[in-house]
């Protein structure tokens, strides 16, 4: 995905990093997420030492979804828990338990605020 002189680049830019980070990337089974896992593990194999293999967070998941059962919120709510960690407390969720319908834009303000938001939108 990435050329050689792009990754030489991004090496070189990469040493400048003095404190360990994070990726974080959320994928499907699309094309367009295999190619964001590849390029992430490209780009966190340029840097071991600083994105580890507990650093770099690639999640996947399925269109179902996923959910955090009430017994396990603390746990998701804690500062202290992080990674792995975190990911262990995510389910598939139950069958019919997630309604997925297309809402209004208006979704992607924070400022927006009502019922509104929540109103589907005709399908087609």
């Amino acid at each position: 995905m990435l050329d050689d002189t792009l990754k030489t680049q991004l090496g070189a830019y990469l040493e400048r990093v003095t404190q360990p980070f994070e990726l974080v990337a959320t994928l499907g089974d699309d094309e367009t997420s295999h190619q964001m896992r590849e390029l992430l593990q490209t780009i966190a194999s340029l840097r071991a030492d600083k994105i580890t293999k507990d650093r770099a967070l690639i999640c996947d998941y399925k269109t179902s979804g996923v959910s955090v059962e009430p017994d396990r919120w603390g746990r998701w709510l804690d500062p202290r828990v992080s990674g792995d960690d975190l990911l262990d407390l995510l389910v598939p969720a139950a069958p019919g338990r997630l309604e997925a319908y297309p809402v209004a834009t208006l979704v992607n303000n924070v400022r927006n605020n009502g019922a509104e938001l929540l109103e589907p939108l005709p399908l087609g």
